[in-house]
């Protein structure tokens, strides 16, 4: 449509220009849709921010939860030595983990903490270790803690240690010994020397030595913890001669029953922080 007006005596027409005016609604309608786009992308980049900040405060509510559940006693044994409140921490952590998974066990979750705090691997590794072990304590009828004491003891959990005498893995035993231990049991194979760098195999060989020495010690633990690091003949031969035991032996078996004792205690104060009951121990 054109219309047309006189300027100074001349004919000029006018033109409304709807073509141009069309092309500047649609780059504005591109404008548009690229600063939504911007938006958009802003405010998703904002979301995962917030979501991070979230995921941390959510991480230090925990934390701040697990310390609420310090009773005053647990502090005083902090204080005195008897645990560590990092331990006590992942301790905590693992009954929590236990729980959504629909099993809970003091003994594991308080031994995977012990194991952690005294290896580099991974808590996937501590766990099935501790496992391990009271499984295997339970079924000869011994304390998973005096076990593990033996363990830390012996190779502060470390399956591939190699003594400079030959003894292998966790508890430490010489193939001559994890042989003829194995001939005396009724469920247990002597499967080679190799076989005793596997953490459950070697447990198994050790705890079986160990149940073997108590008994032919009359029950004595002390006597069967001498004997296990010493040797039964030796020890039997000083009893005999009234000779000395090592002062090196005496100290060996006493830091262990120290450990179960300590232990025994931390883990009546663990239970008693997340309102478990402790199983009774043998």
């Amino acid at each position: 449509m054109n219309l047309s007006c006189n300027i100074i005596g001349k004919r000029k027409p006018i033109s409304f220009g709807f073509k141009k005016f069309s092309d500047k609604l649609s780059y504005a309608a591109l404008e548009m849709s690229n600063f939504q786009i911007f938006t958009v992308t802003s405010l998703s980049v904002i979301g995962l921010c917030c979501v991070l900040a979230l995921s941390r405060i959510s991480k230090k509510l925990e934390i701040e939860s697990i310390s609420r559940r310090y009773t005053r006693e647990l502090q005083n044994t902090f204080t005195a030595g008897n645990a560590t409140r990092e331990s006590f921490i992942a301790a905590i952590r693992e009954e929590d983990n236990n729980k959504r998974l629909g099993k809970v066990d003091n003994h594991e979750a308080y031994i995977t903490s012990l194991i952690s705090n005294n290896i580099r691997e991974t808590n996937a590794f501590a766990r099935e270790l501790a496992q391990t072990i009271v499984s295997i304590s339970r079924d000869h009828n011994l304390d998973p803690l005096l076990v593990t004491a033996v363990i830390k003891a012996e190779s502060t959990f470390k399956h591939s240690s190699i003594s400079s005498r030959g003894a292998l893995g966790l508890m430490q035993v010489k193939p001559t010994t994890g042989a003829y231990i194995t001939q005396l049991a009724e469920s247990l194979e002597w499967h080679g020397a190799k076989e005793l760098n596997n953490p459950s195999y070697n447990i198994k060989v050790g705890v079986t030595y160990l149940r073997y020495l108590l008994k032919k010690f009359n029950n004595n633990m002390e006597k069967a913890l001498i004997a296990y690091n010493w040797g039964p003949g030796n020890l039997e031969k000083a009893l005999k001669a009234g000779a000395n035991v090592p002062e090196s032996t005496k100290i060996y078996a006493r830091k262990i029953l120290g450990n179960q004792t300590r232990w025994k205690g931390e883990l009546k104060q663990y239970a008693k922080v997340t309102k478990k009951s402790v199983p009774s121990l043998a």
